[in-house]
């Protein structure tokens, strides 16, 4: 399985990308626990990831972390939403797909890492790591 990895430049956080998903580390720290929680993704032009946004309404415990400075500045929280800014929209093509996302927390309960699946019902994430 290829794997590659991905790192914006300025930002703290890396993508690593195989065929089935994403893998957003928001923070260099080990997972000690995983949540699924809903989401949406923003997909632009040939498969982009433009963006996702988490909901941790489901999970109380969490949402005292969201607020705190650990997070990159990709990162946006609005009330009980996390929204991660992945790459300007370029185009007009854009779209917005609901996800089931899996969310690693250290063992603070602080929300470090992000899985996002490659393929869903209406969308396909091509870009990193595929189409440009």
């Amino acid at each position: 399985m290829a794997v590659s990895e991905h790192r914006e430049p300025n930002r703290q956080s890396t993508l690593t990308t195989d065929p089935r998903e994403l893998r957003l580390t928001l923070v260099n720290s080990p997972v000690s626990t995983i949540l699924s929680l809903p989401g949406l993704i923003d997909v632009g032009e040939a498969g982009r990831l433009l963006g996702l946004e988490v909901d941790f309404s489901a999970a109380a415990d969490v949402l005292e972390h969201l607020a705190g400075d650990h997070l990159p500045k990709i990162c946006e929280v609005d009330d009980n939403r996390l929204y991660v800014s992945i790459m300007a929209d370029e185009g007009d093509q854009s779209r917005s797909a609901r996800v089931t996302l899996r969310v690693g927390l250290d063992q603070n309960r602080r929300p470090v890492e992000l899985v996002i699946p490659r393929r869903g019902e209406g969308y396909e994430i091509t870009y990193p790591s595929g189409n440009r």
